[in-house]
């Protein structure tokens, strides 16, 4: 066997060894998510009345559904209560459905603060790099739209204090609501970053999903579509 032919043979080896390193973390990174998804959504009380389509089901039904991914748990525990649902398909011409929030310098945001304006949301973690990527031209965004009745919430995966930290060395100028992970899963929201628009009636109008080439340019022109 030439040189030349062990070389390529080489070359093809390394070639299938790097293809085979990135299908390995990519399916690495969905397990760990589906991992995180699932802990986030079975712990629930098995004192609870559980609840699916109208229909009470067992705590152990309940818990197998949850566990394929493909459903929520509304927990109310006002009446100790779990109905297991779909998540919203998010899509345009749909209610965004808002809950009250808290922002992370501790101040509420309640769905009526949010009427009549137009609601720009971003999804997104701080080890996220295509999400860290976008942040100067959104930060340019909110600048150009800060005398105008426009909202911008970035609900962030990460706790407060890693929130906090994180934007000591990156600023982000959305007003940044942390610990959203649960709430983002209930969402059916898996790709990050993603964002949506919503109109001055609440009403979805665009959902831009991963990394976008001219992120600002795209969200100006959406937001003032709806302005």
């Amino acid at each position: 066997m030439s040189n030349k032919t062990v070389g390529n043979l080489l070359i093809f080896k390394m070639i299938i060894t790097a293809l085979n390193m990135k299908v390995f973390l990519t399916l690495a990174f969905a397990f760990l998510f589906a991992l995180i998804t699932a802990q986030a959504q079975i712990k629930l009380d098995p004192s609870y009345t559980y609840y699916k389509n109208g229909k009470e089901v067992s705590y152990k039904k309940g818990l197998k559904l949850l566990r394929t991914g493909q459903y929520i748990a509304d927990i109310q525990d006002d009446n100790e209560e779990v109905h297991i649902k779909r998540p919203p398909s998010l899509e345009a011409g749909e209610y965004f459905p808002f809950q009250e929030m808290v922002d992370l310098e501790g101040n509420t945001i309640s769905p009526d603060m949010l009427e009549g304006k137009v609601v720009v949301l971003n999804f997104w973690f701080t080890s996220c790099r295509p999400c860290v990527m976008e942040m100067p031209e959104l930060n340019e965004v909110v600048e150009n739209y800060s005398d105008k009745e426009v909202i911008f919430l970035a609900f962030a995966n990460d706790i407060g204090p890693v929130v906090t930290k994180f934007i000591e060395r990156r600023p982000f100028d959305y007003t940044l609501i942390p610990g959203h992970m649960t709430k983002t899963i209930n969402l059916g929201i898996t790709i990050f970053p993603t964002h949506i628009v919503l109109n001055r009636d609440g009403m979805i109008t665009e959902k831009l999903l991963g990394y976008q080439e001219g992120i600002g340019q795209k969200l100006s022109q959406i937001i003032d579509n709806n302005l």
